[in-house]
């Protein structure tokens, strides 16, 4: 049995300014111990960062 849902009604989303999730990405991993360092093109889509072990 799988669950239908439906579409989501982006006037309605708790997304808001979804342009910006970038961002919002690269904002959380700063705030993690796992990484040195992120970065987000506002206007993009990529995410660039930086683990303690120099992995990007």
């Amino acid at each position: 049995m799988t669950a239908e849902f439906p579409p989501i009604d982006r006037d309605k989303s708790p997304l808001f300014d979804a342009d910006h999730d970038p961002v919002r990405v690269a904002d959380a991993l700063r705030r993690s111990p796992h990484f040195a360092a992120a970065d987000a093109d506002p206007g993009g889509d990529t995410v660039w960062f930086t683990t303690e072990a120099g992995i990007n």
